[in-house]
């Protein structure tokens, strides 16, 4: 897709509330979104296209942005759970959706439980990801860093809520982009006082819709115990517990998500979910001089070692979101969606296998996937980024002049190499180091309204899209 699809507008009395529609199938998919989101700026992130095409291939999917935030009216009852129940209808009404599933993610699943209960005959099935019966829910810290982040909003805070090892100064930046985009702070501290005072426990034991619950295991935000008790007062309720540690559900590995959603909603087990193609990034990492440590240390003490290498890699990968991770011996391979999260989790992965005292030789390249399944991909892009790794010295990271191009802005130190013939690869390849810590960025405060850059990329977002995913991925998006 070339272009953001056309954004409607259904009117509720004077309020207008933009939605979007993606895919045609036998279901209407209606997403309820989770605290703030923007129409726009959503579909300059990479991950969030793939994932809204994954759900249309089970039907058409609706999307909104509630009262208040994105690209709806401004409304001084945007935090009104009565008067969000009637967005949801209305856009339903205007999109010619008379019964549909919905989608509730994060802050949207209490809304979407509330809209089923009263209006079961609108709804067919109900999905609820990551998110919380009532507010009492959310324990004190996370409720005064969520205090905190709404009283610097624009500053990025959010991100170190909801991102899980994704909270640098790009990813700063971006969301502080996003939060003035989505939401002015009034609004933004409106929805944080609904958060706190919504509960919903009382309906789930008498909503006879069929369910689906879902969370991440290690969700930075929601704690698996809020799933545990929707699902525990909910009748029937499917409840299905996925690895990982991302929040938002487009990110990190989205596949067991989208697979347990598709075969919810269709009866049938979900097969060659992924597209045979896709483009992404792919690490490989080596123990420099392995067979050498093996011998000085001796075979109980290295497989020690070995065992520890692999808990702290696993680690790291699952911090950074990576896919079709794969033990090659004495390294591993894993895929990220973004050149960046590559290569913060190739850096971090130098620091913490010194912790354990081996040394790492890592390469990176970005380019087209075959995906052979959820957990395997192969193809030349998988061959070079080996090759370019077999090349690099103890304790550094090489890439692709490809990748490093595709790093701009994002002010990682990057150093020629020049061209290499790579065996059983066609054509010279241009390689660059990739220093081990980012350059020094300026972090100063951001403005709280929308600046003249913020317009500019606000008008990118919605005129160019493609553009903008390939500036989103300097932000891990």
């Amino acid at each position: 897709m070339t272009g953001n699809p056309k954004t409607h507008y259904a009117r509720h009395d004077d309020l207008h509330i933009a939605y979007q529609t993606i895919g045609e199938g036998p279901l209407d998919i209606v997403v309820a979104p989770g605290f703030i989101s923007h129409l726009d700026l959503n579909w300059t992130m990479p991950s969030y296209v793939d994932f809204v095409h994954d759900l249309a291939r089970f039907g058409r999917v609706i999307l909104f942005d509630k009262r208040g935030t994105g690209l709806s009216d401004v409304s001084s009852d945007a935090a009104d759970f009565e008067a969000r129940m009637q967005d949801i209808r209305v856009v339903m009404d205007a999109a010619g959706a008379e019964d549909a599933v919905l989608f509730g993610m994060s802050e949207g699943g209490p809304l979407a439980c509330l809209f089923a209960a009263t209006h079961p005959d609108r709804v067919r099935k109900l999905v609820l990801y990551g998110t919380f019966p009532a507010g009492s829910f959310i324990d004190a810290d996370t409720m005064t860093r969520f205090e905190h982040a709404v009283d610097h909003w624009g500053d990025g805070e959010t991100a170190g809520i909801f991102l899980a090892g994704s909270d640098g100064p790009v990813v700063r930046r971006f969301t502080g982009l996003f939060e003035r985009a989505a939401a002015s702070p009034g609004v933004a501290r409106a929805l944080l006082r609904s958060i706190k005072a919504c509960d919903v426990t009382a309906i789930l034991p008498d909503l006879h819709v069929p369910t689906l619950v879902v969370n991440r295991l290690d969700d930075p935000f929601a704690l698996p115990a809020w799933s545990d008790a929707i699902a525990e007062a909910l009748p029937d309720a499917q409840h299905v517990r996925i690895p990982g540690s991302d929040h938002m559900p487009w990110m990190g590995d989205r596949d067991p998500i989208i697979r347990a959603i598709g075969e919810f909603l269709t009866g049938d087990e979900v097969i060659d979910l992924v597209t045979p193609k896709t483009l992404a990034t792919v690490l490989f990492t080596d123990i420099v001089d392995s067979t050498a440590e093996l011998a000085r240390r001796g075979d109980e003490h290295w497989a020690k070692l070995m065992q520890d290498h692999s808990d702290v890699c696993r680690q790291a990968f699952d911090a950074a979101g990576a896919w079709a991770v794969k033990s090659t011996g004495d390294g591993f391979m894993a895929c990220f969606d973004t050149p960046d999260r590559g290569v913060r989790c190739a850096q971090e992965l130098h620091q913490a296998v010194g912790e354990i005292g081996l040394r790492l030789r890592a390469g990176l390249h970005t380019g087209e996937l075959e995906r052979v399944d959820v957990h395997d991909v192969a193809g030349m892009t998988v061959n070079t980024a080996a090759r370019i790794s077999s090349l690099a010295g103890p304790g550094l990271t090489y890439a692709s002049r490809l990748l490093a191009d595709l790093l701009v802005g994002s002010r990682h130190l990057v150093s020629n190499l020049g061209f290499y013939e790579l065996k059983g690869i066609p054509g010279a390849i241009e390689m660059v180091s990739i220093n081990d810590v980012p350059a020094e960025i300026d972090l100063t405060e951001p403005d709280k309204t929308l600046s003249a850059f913020d317009d500019i990329t606000l008008r990118l977002a919605r005129v160019a899209p493609g553009f903008m995913r390939r500036v989103a991925s300097l932000a891990g998006a």
